[in-house]
């Protein structure tokens, strides 16, 4: 006759049971196929262009920029990298024909790596952008000076950026240099460019302007750095000076050549003739012992017979 389990038993089982059900459940969650992810859902962008303007009236400003990749269909969501400081201003989707058709969009911040993101979704626009402002310049010896320290928070293709100043802002200095000259317009205002960056997740990039202010009209666009401007100067000086000894050696051989064939040179003596023979070696020579020239074979191995 069986016996019934008792009430001690049935708890006992009850518990390992409970007990096992999580490693059960690990193991069927490791067996099967994960879900793909949401289209769209926290896309990085394809490139950022960052542009700081901080010599105007009203404080430092900044324009970043992004596109999506050329295979993403919209709608796309995209995760912006944020700079220390920044307050957003508006953000939407740039429709390349005129401010007055740019659409706003609703976006939301969240925390990076290192930093904070600011996430947006296009669904009529490929391209992106959100403009803030930062803490207004520093004075340090009757100069401004404004700071822009970018965190790589979200991935991205590569970051391209740009400085705009006002044509107020003379004297200008960089840390980095700019690459090249700037471009200018006609309201005097300039646009420094900067080597291209692709910087890893979590990295910062800082670009530090320093000018001084000055009547309107009356700024120049001045070195990119001390160093920079001195290191181009010395290396002009070099390159005439080397050009300047060319010409006066081309100068004197010319002189040379055209000498007359007949000028007489006593103080020179007559070179030695050249001794033949696959002994000899290129430009060695012996004294005349009497016996007359004798052409030998060219060939190395013509005593080996």
């Amino acid at each position: 006759m069986r016996r019934a389990p008792n009430n001690t038993t049935l708890a006992l089982l009850l518990a390992l049971i409970l007990a096992a059900a999580p490693a059960l459940a690990f193991a069927a969650s490791a067996t099967a196929t994960p879900a793909p992810p949401a289209s769209g859902a926290g896309s990085p962008a394809a490139d950022v262009d960052i542009q700081l303007w901080p010599s105007e009236a009203d404080g430092s400003s900044v324009i970043v920029s992004a596109g999506v990749p050329e295979d993403a269909k919209l709608p796309y969501t995209l995760r912006l990298p944020m700079p220390t400081g920044i307050v957003v201003t508006w953000a939407g989707e740039i429709s390349g024909g005129g401010t007055s058709q740019d659409k706003e969009v609703a976006y939301t911040l969240e925390d990076g790596r290192g930093g904070k993101v600011l996430v947006m979704t296009l669904t009529t626009s490929r391209v992106a952008q959100y403009e803030g402002t930062l803490p207004s310049p520093t004075q340090v010896d009757g100069r401004s000076e404004t700071t822009l320290e970018w965190i790589q928070s979200a991935p991205a293709g590569a970051e391209d950026f740009a400085v705009k100043l006002t044509n107020t802002a003379g004297e200008p200095t960089f840390d980095p240099a700019p690459v090249g000259a700037p471009q200018q317009n006609a309201s005097g205002e300039r646009l420094y460019s900067f080597a291209q960056q692709k910087l890893a997740i979590g990295s910062a990039y800082k670009l530090k302007v320093s000018w001084k202010t000055v009547a309107p009209g009356t700024a120049t666009p001045g070195p990119s750095t001390s160093s920079a401007a001195g290191s181009s100067d010395v290396v002009l000086i070099v390159l005439v000076g080397a050009l300047a000894v060319a010409v006066i050696a081309l100068i004197v051989v010319a002189g040379r050549a055209n000498r007359p064939a007949t000028e007489a040179v006593d103080d020179v003596a007559a070179p030695p003739s050249p001794r033949r023979g696959a002994g000899a070696r290129r430009g060695e020579s012996s004294p005349d012992d009497g016996k007359a020239d004798v052409p030998l074979s060219d060939d190395p191995f013509d005593d080996v017979d």
